[in-house]
């Protein structure tokens, strides 16, 4: 017989003598084998499949998985000479290992080091602990489209064969943990992270160690300040990125986790049986530390109800959309009928509302007062119908992709559609009277463009539009004296991302009277920054450096 079987066939046999893993019933003395698993770096290889095989002629056959460290202990090993074998899978490559062990004493151990296989290897932690079960992803920089990913253990550390060489950055993404997404350099924003090469056949190593977020708690209460279970919190810092969201438990108590520094707004709403009752407070949020916000009590508007009915021709009514508008045509609330046509506002304040059809141009005003419900009746609604036509670019080309919205008098929507690549546009919404027009570029250096129009009813109409050639306008945004990568600028309609340098320039700007506004999309980041302008049509404008703290 050959001194070697392949590994398949020494599995087999190996089970049908009832050998692997363990000692015979009559064996009298078995051995534990230490198998360490690593590169040539000397970075221990986790979950890799280690095997032991007798090189005579009994069969015996053994195996166990390394564990974080690269290491595995074999038990019920019968006395002899094995060849320990491990084969590493790097993506669509195998590396295999193999050294010969003699067991005779308690103290059998040998080492597999196996060539080509390169790692990323590091730990995670939060100030001096470790943390658990953090996920931890690579991307490649530049052109490169490699990814790798791995999970912390127990002790925070990490490591992962499946990487290709390259430059990449890493990240640790933080949900609602009390730290926020860091990036590899120990920084909150991705422009900034420290690039990461990785040679082939070695390990290379980066530790990130988490930023401390914010932490909010606080409580919620109805009008009568029974604690209130099941409600959702949601926060945001007001003057630079960050958010959290919650539920409060059976005292009502909430927890906000991974905020940034700063004013933070607290907001909690309900809607039951018609009536929304909601609260808000505000609280200053310090990351690394905990703030205790103002209890929230929630409660509705006011006792006064609104209620009727809405007919529908051509369409089913619970398509339909109402909504509230105060005295001052200031929106107040939306809802949609019931399969019989009811609608009900409640929790409203007493006064005066108009009840408006969305985007038909129908309304009626009702007063009601304070503790009363007032029908404002039954609101008939006939067929729609539609308005088409086409929308071109300012050189007379289609607008492809572009978008359309149709909006009443009253400011509600008739419908919306997409430009398709010959331009044209479809929206079924109108009833009659005047409506407004907009067309919206997509990508191009045109800007947005409305038109009036009166619709009679029961008629179609048709509308062309032309968008308007936008201006130009460029700057820098800089911290100190260094420009800052990858925050977002708006003006006019048009937006932009800065360079490597800060520089931004943002197409399809509206002339006029305009704001450029700077947000930092990185949680933790700098603070939203802003500056006025006025543009030139068809011209370019060089705005002074915007700084950021």
């Amino acid at each position: 017989m050959k001194k070697y079987l392949s590994i398949a066939a020494t599995v087999v046999a190996a089970l049908v003598l009832g050998l692997v893993g363990s000692a015979p019933a009559n064996a009298a003395t078995t051995y534990t084998v230490s198998v360490t698993v690593t590169n040539t770096s000397g970075t221990g290889l986790s979950d890799q499949y280690v095997s032991l095989s007798a090189t005579d002629d009994s069969y015996n056959y053994y195996y166990g998985t390394t564990n974080a460290s690269g290491r595995v202990a074999i038990a019920n090993v019968l006395p002899g000479t094995y060849d320990a074998q491990v084969s590493v899978y790097t993506n669509s490559t195998s590396h295999t290992a193999t050294a010969s062990v003699t067991v005779t004493t308690a103290n059998a151990a040998v080492q597999l080091k196996v060539s080509g296989v390169t790692v990323l290897a590091g730990t995670v932690k939060a100030g001096s602990s470790a943390v658990k079960d953090a996920d931890v992803s690579f991307a490649g920089t530049g052109s490169s489209k490699n990814y790798a990913y791995a999970t912390t253990d127990a002790s925070g550390r990490y490591s992962t064969s499946y990487v290709t060489p390259g430059t990449y950055t890493a990240v640790v993404y933080a949900y609602n943990s009390g730290y926020l997404t860091t990036y590899s350099g120990n920084t909150v924003r991705g422009p900034d992270a420290k690039t990461v090469t990785v040679k082939s056949g070695l390990t290379t190593t980066t530790n990130i160690s988490l930023v401390r977020g914010a932490t909010v708690t606080g409580k919620v209460v109805d009008s009568k300040g029974h604690a209130l279970k099941g409600i959702s919190i949601y926060a945001s810092n007001t003057n630079r990125a960050g958010y959290a969201y919650a539920t409060t438990d059976a005292k009502g108590a909430y927890v906000l986790k991974g905020l940034a520094t700063g004013p933070v707004q607290v907001g909690a709403s309900r809607t039951k049986s018609g009536v929304t009752v909601s609260g808000a407070v505000k609280v200053s949020a310090k990351q690394g530390a905990t703030k205790k916000a103002a209890t929230i009590k929630l409660k509705a508007a006011g006792s006064a109800k609104v209620t009727g009915k809405i007919t529908t021709s051509g369409s089913k009514v619970v398509t339909q959309g109402v909504t509230l508008l105060s005295s001052k045509k200031a929106y107040v609330a939306t809802a949609r009928p019931s399969k019989s046509g009811k609608v009900t506002f409640a929790g409203l304040k007493a006064g005066t509302y108009t009840v408006v059809v969305d985007g038909t141009n129908i309304a009626k005003k009702v007063t009601v007062k304070s503790g009363k419900t007032k029908s404002f009746g039954t609101i008939k609604r006939g067929k729609l119908t539609t308005i088409k036509g086409v929308v071109k670019t300012s050189g007379k080309k289609a607008a492809a992709g572009a978008y359309v919205y149709l909006v009443d008098s009253y400011g509600t929507t008739a419908g919306s559609a997409q430009v398709n690549s010959k331009g044209r546009y479809t929206i079924k919404g109108l009833i009659s009277g005047k409506y407004t027009v907009w067309a919206s570029p997509n990508g191009t250096k045109d800007y947005a463009v409305s038109a009036k129009i009166t619709v009679k009813r029961g008629k179609n109409v048709a509308k062309n539009l032309n968008l308007a050639k936008g201006s130009t306008v460029t700057g820098y945004v800089k911290h100190g004296s260094r420009g800052v990568e990858g925050v977002a600028v708006y003006v006019g309609g048009g937006y932009a991302v800065t360079d490597s340098r800060g520089k931004y320039t943002v197409v399809g700007v509206a002339p006029g009277k305009n704001v450029v506004s700077v947000s930092d999309p990185y949680v933790g980041g700098y603070h939203n920054a802003s500056k006025k302008v006025t543009v030139k049509k068809g011209k370019t404008l060089s705005v002074s450096t915007i700084k950021v703290s």
